[in-house]
């Protein structure tokens, strides 16, 4: 389902809409710090790379919080650790909010995702994210049934 976290897609959507996806596991993310306006008046930002998501799971034993989600339809805890950063290749310098998720058990392996609103709260992003799964089983258990190619209605030929 990472599929839709490419720029064609991202930098396509209107305004008002934020989106929730898989991150890349190695993808390059950047702290968000905008440096001192310089000499001919213009800010930018500072480009300071942070550890790949899948380095940050790694490393940061601190910070991580529990939360309760619904799971193909169970209750499950799983811990977060949400971290604004930017995302240059498929955001530019739009903020992103990048949450880690671990199964506390360990059963699972750790999920990255992310959204194109900072402000989205790390449990809701990770909810939307589960809520998605539903309908790629349909849309899998669909192409199964009808064959790979799904024909357009009124569509003429054998």
């Amino acid at each position: 389902m990472g599929q839709y976290a490419s720029r064609a897609v991202v930098r396509a959507l209107p305004e008002n809409v934020n989106l929730v996806s898989r991150i890349r596991r190695d993808a390059a993310i950047y702290a968000c710090r905008r440096r001192a306006v310089g000499a001919n008046g213009v800010t930018g930002q500072e480009r300071t790379r942070l550890p790949t998501p899948r380095q940050l799971a790694t490393r940061r034993k601190v910070g991580w919080q529990k939360i309760t989600v619904f799971k193909q339809g169970r209750s499950v805890e799983r811990l977060v650790l949400g971290i604004t950063c930017l995302w240059y290749y498929v955001c530019r310098d739009q903020p992103i909010r990048l949450v880690l998720v671990r199964d506390p058990a360990g059963q699972e392996a750790d999920d990255f995702f992310f959204c194109t609103s900072a402000a989205v709260p790390d449990a809701e992003i990770v909810q939307r994210y589960y809520d998605r799964w539903g309908v790629e089983e349909a849309i899998q258990e669909a192409k199964q049934c009808l064959g790979s190619r799904l024909r357009r209605a009124g569509a003429a030929g054998p």
